[in-house]
């Protein structure tokens, strides 16, 4: 709208926008650079990383997060969610094999912030922790983990979780 002609459309009983028109929108934008980042991530994981980086950088929340009872929405929302979940653990995949353990677990952390109940997160988040030495901090991160999932699922965490947890525990998993 703002003063552009033909901006929305009406056509067979639809409203629709103008496509045709010179515009900038950012969930399309996130869209391209999740797409472009998935087709060469296996060929060619630090061009992947770039266009991962370039995603994260446009997601800025819930998609209309103001229109929450609106559920024409909801599957939008969902799916850039899980979109945006998907290129923080490639981030955080991409550093830590490159023996960048504090920039993954940056962006661990911000997937964290986006879905706590994300068990492989806080696995890969204690290796790097431990990798860097952090032990206790690894070890906070399982008790973390398992608060949220006693107090929200009334469960515990998963077998692998606990058994990587008793190795960093006995220090198995470490810098040196």
């Amino acid at each position: 709208a703002l003063g552009q002609q033909d901006c929305v459309r009406y056509d067979g009983d639809w409203y629709f926008f103008n496509r045709r028109l010179n515009y900038w929108y950012d969930v399309e934008e996130f869209e391209q650079a999740i797409r472009h980042a998935a087709s060469v991530w296996t060929i060619d994981p630090s061009r992947a990383a770039q266009y991962y980086e370039a995603a994260v950088v446009l997601y800025r929340g819930d998609f209309l997060e103001d229109l929450a009872d609106q559920a024409w929405c909801v599957f939008k929302r969902e799916e850039l969610c899980q979109q945006y979940l998907i290129a923080l653990q490639r981030l955080g995949q991409y550093y830590a094999a490159r023996g960048d353990y504090k920039k993954a677990i940056e962006f661990y952390e911000k997937a964290l912030s986006a879905d706590n109940f994300e068990e492989s997160i806080y696995r890969e988040m204690m290796r790097c922790q431990a990798l860097l030495g952090e032990r206790s901090a690894a070890l906070r991160t399982y008790h973390r983990l398992a608060k949220v999932l006693e107090e929200e699922l009334d469960t515990k965490p998963t077998r692998e979780t606990t058994e990587l947890y008793e190795r960093i525990l006995r220090g198995g998993i470490s810098s040196g």
